[in-house]
Parts: C-alpha cells; structure tokens; sequence
C-alpha cells in the first residue's frame, strides 16, 4: 500500500517518494498533534519511548501525559546511534525517554 499511487521523484538519485504532509514533521505543529494523540488512547495505558534529539523536548511529552494520565513514569537510558560512526559525527549520543503512562 505503502507505494500504491505514488510516483518516485525522478530527479533524486535514489527515486525518493514524494513527501506527504503530517503535522508530526513541523516543529510549530507536533506538540499538538502529540496532545491529540495521547488524548486519542487515553483510555489506554500508553507506553511512549522518544529520543532527546527530538522535537518537543521531555518534559512537554511528560506534561502531555499528565493531561489525561494520573500516573507517569519517566526513564531515562543512554543510547548511541549507529550512523555517523566517524570521529565529527553529531548527535550520535543521545538519551532515549521510556515513558510509560496510566
């Protein structure tokens, strides 16, 4: 389904798809459409693992939680990514966020 009705852009070298728009992709639109996520499964225990690198930070995504959930559990571990192994590469070390929400 993934590729059904899509056509690749011919002028990239690998034949990307087109980008489809989703509010998850702009940093003005992501905190709500998180919050509109969660609110979605509140009924739901959430689990939610989220790096450091991204956008919004941790303690929006906690807040968001704390919208609809009485119970939230943050853990922090440490992880490095596997690209960029090269001596100049950024942001290869990051910290991953286990969120867990009841």
């Amino acid at each position: 389904m993934y590729w059904d009705g899509q056509a690749p852009l011919e002028t990239t070298r690998t034949r990307k798809l087109p980008k489809r728009y989703t509010p998850f992709s702009y940093t003005r639109t992501v905190t709500e459409a998180l919050r509109r996520t969660v609110r979605q499964f509140g009924d739901s225990a959430i689990v939610l693992s989220y790096s450091s690198n991204a956008v919004p930070d941790a303690a929006t995504i906690e807040g968001l939680l704390r919208e609809v959930k009485r119970h939230v559990e943050v853990r922090e571990i440490g992880h490095t990514y596997a690209f960029g192994t090269h001596q100049a590469a950024r942001r290869r070390t990051a910290r991953e966020y286990l969120f867990t929400a009841r």
